[in-house]
């Protein structure tokens, strides 16, 4: 008999000599500081930077037991592995073994003790650290979530804390060697922890002893302890653990009369079973997964299947929450051309359909693999309408939902699903609350479930009249004006009939506290959870500002003919597991929805905006004081927002996405280009978002765009355009660019790329068309382009009548962006800048010349920007200024205060980034007579030259030549699959790599972009090499172009560059040439005079040097004077 009495004992006794142990204390203490140092990290960021970022508001302190415990937990993890391989060998050492082997106990009562007391002994300071993290937080005003503390303690660690005592004993009973069995327990368990992660995402059941990956996300809205499927995997290695400590008592050397048979049975049946629940849920949600990608082919094989045009649904929607689904429809479709003979629809399997008729006449139909086809009376030409009748009832499968996605989070490397962190759950379907999101397709939707918005199955667009049931007490965020339908007992309906045209249909309920106002004749509401109130309460003193300022949006819109379409905008708070990112090529967010703004509760409605007045006390100074200033934080902290809630992408697609969209090769470029033209026009703001940006640890890339932000020559003043420009604007994009036309993209072949594709090129075009024709100009466009083509798609036709509509020619900017990817390339030269003489009035007057070259065949845009002395601390800019190809212009300013900064940007071209101009120096008292020249005037190129040219390290001249490769490897031709800069892989740390790299400096040669190439010390095996062809023979000068040196980083003056090794080839022979690059000046650099041969010349610059790194920057040749000139030393 098994003796609880004793078992307890031994717990206590082995407890009692854990904790005398040193090593004991030492993980103690490293925990609690790890503990402590991962909180304070996330109050840190919580409290200084949610208030300015909706991304950065995910980061809370209620959260973070769920969402970044593990690490310290793993830290009471291995020290586990210190306490507990001792089992056997401790008794030995201390001389015990004979007594303790004595003693009436069985083998049983031992090891449950032993681990018993070790688990405890370990699981109470960790209770401890997770009870100061609750009581800080609650200190701080930031309460723990409740039931994550019960998930962390109890179902995670004690499970875990088992499994690894089990592995751990069982390893020391089979490894009688101490260092050995300690070994072999950190290799195992090591190798589990580093093997998931290169495992499948549905792994995780199996993988993840601590159960970190198949916890719930914690939420106010929904709260759970613990999934069903998370508690049997939990269970599953509790029993794992307990199986494992049971072989280990039957391998124990001690005996004590005990069956090892009937116990080794248990301990299989223990482990079997264990093992078997945790490898059932990997293999269910593996079933599930391979269910979608059958799902995928099947919808796929339906691709270009003709289907009616779907003019409207009306009808009831039964929604008993939890339970079941109702509906009641009737939808009206209209023929094409195609004159379709059957009705096709994707509709969730999960629902059954009990009735498909037309007046009073049943039709025939199936409903497969998500399916729905119904076979009409008669095909439906053009002009023909027909009304159907469908009922249906039934559970959504939230597995039927964005089947065609182009990344499946479960296919994925554990260490690249980050894309978790979005949400997962496709739909919630809760008795406390309802988010029926369209992607689960619980409404019918014309044509198969892949690739919508694509040529084959283009966006159908109707209206709607639906009638929501919903339980007495509830609200409903739905697409457009909620309308009080009555309701009876326990029940209420809501009505939604919006006067515009939709592509979806999404539903938001449950019982919310709600805040309305009506603005411009449009309903505003917020739909909030009880108790996440606070910060409405914090914006109460703006209210007034902010609704002035949506006043004026709406009001200039609606003077551009560009009203908004649906009679109310409803923000609406959804709970964290909900999940962000929808299905096809793009994965674009599910939380912009027609007339819907879906913000997560862990971003507005919890977020810390108290400390922004601590930072801020002189608000009331500022024009507009408090409220201008708290307004102005609220845009900044949706601007930032790229976990998919931007509620300027949301208003945007409301007034024209949602309405219609591109058909035609240039649709995929033209949907993109107009939204972000919507958006800036209608909110002055862009919105961006990316499931890619969300592997890796995408948390640097928000903290380094915040260092650039600190750099008074970053590319924005907005953070979200620095950012978008780290993400997007990689040298993969800017390559991609260069190869296929926006016209030509095709999506799925990586995309990734098509989407930063878009972000750099579609965004410098939405920018460059506002910039030209203003906010007005291009809200009445949109207008035209709506009116013409609401309910529908649009085509590159559509757009060039919209622009004739309002007297605009937007063929240049079609053929420009859309037709061509070659680049343009801009320099700035012959900069002026003087006094003139005041003007009328006496006010003084500033004169800018400069002239602005394009060096290649295709045109292009630029604008200058500037700021003043004495102006406005924002940076001021041109219009866009259109430079011909192989052309140069003086661009002139005339300004009433001095210059302070100068530089141009251009919209998209080879120099990649805005570069900046120096002032000139004027005498402020000398004010100079002539005629004022402000605007862009065409002058003459001065063709007459000195007959040198250069090779830059970014032209086709330069090449790299490895030994052992035994060939040449042009720049652009490496194989390496990083991010390569002209195929060279790009530098940006503090020491030179061992192969050639291209590294940024401000003072390196460059045509366009100023860059070199960069080698560490080597054996002079890997080469640079500067090829060039000599038009005729003679004497010529080599020039070779030397960077500065900079104060710190890779090329600090502390470090030695030495002398290099260059060698001359013309085919004629080689000549040695050795640059002292220690003691030579910046830039350009005379290695002397040479005889050369017509034809390919080559300078090879090795690797080879006594200093540290070597650099290709550029070489000159110039024809050599007749005269005078220097020959070189040849060695």
């Amino acid at each position: 008999m098994i003796r609880a009495g004793m078992i307890w004992g031994l717990a206590r006794a082995e407890a009692r000599l854990t904790r005398r142990l040193v090593r004991y204390w030492l993980f103690v203490i490293v925990g609690l500081l790890v503990a402590a140092f991962q909180f304070g990290q996330f109050m840190v960021i919580y409290k200084m930077f949610s208030s300015g970022s909706a991304s950065a508001a995910t980061v809370n302190p209620r959260y973070f037991l769920a969402s970044a415990a593990g690490g310290f937990v793993l830290i009471f993890y291995v020290g586990l592995i210190f306490l507990a391989f001792e089992v056997r060998a401790r008794d030995v050492r201390e001389r015990i073994v004979e007594v303790l082997d004595a003693r009436p106990i069985s083998n049983i009562e031992l090891l449950a003790g032993r681990a018993l007391g070790i688990g405890v002994a370990v699981w109470i300071p960790l209770a401890v650290v997770v009870g100061l993290i609750a009581l800080v937080g609650w200190l701080m005003g930031v309460p723990i979530h409740g039931r994550s503390v019960v998930t962390m303690l109890f179902l995670f660690t004690i499970p875990a804390f088992v499994y690894l005592i089990g592995v751990i004993f069982l390893v020391t009973m089979l490894v009688r060697h101490r260092l050995l069995a300690f070994l072999a327990s950190i290799v195992f368990i090591a190798g589990s922890f580093v093997g998931f992660f290169f495992m499948p995402f549905w792994t995780a059941p199996v993988m993840d002893s601590i159960g970190n990956n198949v916890a719930l996300f914690p939420s106010d809205l929904v709260p759970e302890v613990i999934s069903g499927a998370g508690l049997i995997q939990r269970i599953g290695y509790l029993l794992m653990g307990l199986g494992l400590i049971g072989f280990a008592i039957v391998l124990h050397p001690r005996k004590d009369g005990g069956s090892r048979g009937l116990r080794s049975a248990v301990a299989a049946g223990l482990v079997g079973v264990g093992l078997g629940l945790c490898v059932w849920i990997a293999l269910d949600t593996k079933a599930n997964v391979d269910q979608q990608t059958a799902w995928a082919e099947i919808h796929r094989a339906r691709l270009g299947t003709p289907v009616p045009d779907l003019r409207s649904i009306r009808g009831d929607v039964n929604v008993e929450p939890g339970r079941k689904l109702t509906l009641d429809l009737d939808l009206e479709l209209a023929g094409t051309e195609a004159r379709p003979a059957t009705a096709l629809f994707a509709f969730n399997p999960g629902m059954n359909v009990t009735e498909i008729g037309s007046s009073g006449r049943a039709l025939s139909f199936t409903h497969e693999d998500g399916l729905l086809e119904i076979q009409l009376p008669a095909p439906l030409g053009p002009g023909e309408t027909f009304v159907l009748s469908l009922k249906a009832e039934g559970e959504p499968n939230p597995w039927f939902s964005y089947i065609d996605a182009a990344k499946n989070p479960y296919l994925e490397k554990a260490s690249e699903a980050q894309i978790v962190f979005l949400g997962y759950d496709p739909m919630i379907w809760d008795k406390r609350y309802v988010a029926l999101m369209p992607g689960v397709r619980w409404l019918p939707a014309t044509g198969p479930e892949f690739d919508r918005g694509g040529d084959q199955n283009p966006i159908d667009y109707f209206e709607i009249d639906l009638t929501f049931e919903l339980p007495a007490g509830w609200l409903a965020a739905g697409p457009g004006r909620r309308e009080d339908a009555g309701g009876e007992g326990q029940r209420v309906k809501y009505r939604y009939a919006p006067s515009a045209p939709l592509p979806e249909v999404c539903l938001i309920a449950s019982r919310f506290d709600s805040l309305s106002t009506e603005i411009a004749g449009v309903t505003v509401e917020i739909l909030l959870y009880p108790g996440h109130k606070k910060n409405i309460e914090f914006f109460a003193d703006s209210a007034e500002e902010i609704k002035q300022t949506l006043t004026d949006h709406l009001t200039e819109a609606a003077e551009a003919g560009l009203d908004y379409p649906y009679g109310a905008l409803t923000m609406v708070e959804v709970p964290i597991p909900l999940r962000g990112y929808g299905g096809g090529w793009r994965m674009d967010t599910t939380l912009t929805q027609p007339a819907m703004i879906l913000t997560r509760e862990n971003t507005f409605p919890t977020a810390w905006f108290e400390g922004w007045e601590r930072w801020n006390r002189g608000a009331e100074d500022r024009e507009g004081g408090v409220p201008r200033a708290k307004r102005q934080l609220l845009e900044a902290f949706f601007e930032n927002d790229f976990n998919g809630g931007n509620p300027f992408t949301a208003a945007a697609r409301s007034f024209l996405g949602y309405q219609t969209s591109g058909r035609g090769p240039e649709a995929l470029a033209m949907n993109y280009v107009l939204e972000q033209l919507t958006s800036q026009t209608v909110a002055d703001r862009k919105g961006f978002f990316s499931v890619h940006f969300f592997t890796g640890n995408f948390g640097q890339e928000f903290m380094k765009a915040g260092q650039e932000m600190q750099n008074p020559n970053r590319i924005s003043d907005s953070y979200a355009d620095v950012l978008i420009d780290r993400i997007a604007a990689t040298n993969k994009v800017w390559d991609a660019m260069s190869r296929v036309k926006l016209s030509e993209i095709d999506p799925r072949n990586d995309p990734e790329e098509t989407l930063y594709v878009l972000a750099v090129k579609g965004g410098a075009m939405a920018e460059s068309m506002l910039d030209e024709m203003g906010k007005r100009q291009a809200g009445r466009f949109l207008a035209a382009l709506r009116e013409r083509r609401s309910g529908s798609g649009y085509t590159r036709e559509d757009i060039l009548l919209a622009g004739d509509d309002i007297g605009e020619d937007l063929s240049t900017w079609l053929e420009l962006w859309i037709d061509q990817t070659d680049l343009p390339g801009f320099w700035a030269e012959d900069v002026r800048y003087f006094r003139l003489t005041d003007d009328d009035t006496g006010a003084p007057r500033y004169q800018l010349l400069l002239t602005l070259r394009n060096g290649e065949a295709t045109a292009g845009m630029v604008r200058v920007e500037y700021r003043t002395k004495e102006g406005a601390t924002g940076r001021q800019r041109t219009h866009p200024i259109a430079v011909p190809g192989n052309s140069a212009l003086q661009v002139g300013l005339v300004l009433s205060e001095p210059l302070e900064w100068l530089r141009v940007w251009p919209y998209l071209a080879l120099n990649r980034a805005p570069f900046n101009l120096t002032i000139p120096v004027y005498d402020p008292d000398r004010l100079r007579d002539i005629e004022p020249f402000h605007g862009e005037r065409m002058i003459e190129l001065d063709t007459e030259g000195d007959g040198s040219f250069i090779v830059d390290d970014l032209d086709a001249g330069f090449s790299i030549e490895i030994a052992d490769e035994g060939k040449g490897l042009r720049a652009t031709g490496s194989k390496d699959d990083r991010d390569l800069d002209a195929g060279l892989p790009p530098i940006q740390g503090a020491r030179a790599r061992a192969d050639w790299s291209r590294y940024v400096h401000p003072d390196a040669y460059g045509k366009y972009r100023r860059t070199t190439a960069i080698v560490r010390q080597g054996t002079g095996e890997k080469k640079a090499v500067f090829s060039a062809e000599i038009s005729r023979s003679g004497r010529w000068e080599l020039s070779f172009h030397l960077p500065a040196e900079q104060r710190s980083g890779l090329m600090a003056s502390r470090r030695d560059r030495g002398s290099w090794k260059l060698v001359l080839d013309d085919g004629t022979g080689t000549r040695d040439v050795e640059f002292d690059a220690e003691n030579n000046d910046s830039g350009w650099n005379s290695l002397g005079v040479f005889d050369i041969a017509a034809g390919t010349v080559r300078l090879i610059v090795s690797d080879e040097t006594r200093g540290d790194y070597v650099l290709a920057d550029a070489i000159r040749w110039t024809p050599a004077a007749r005269s005078g000139e220097q020959v070189a030393k040849e060695q």
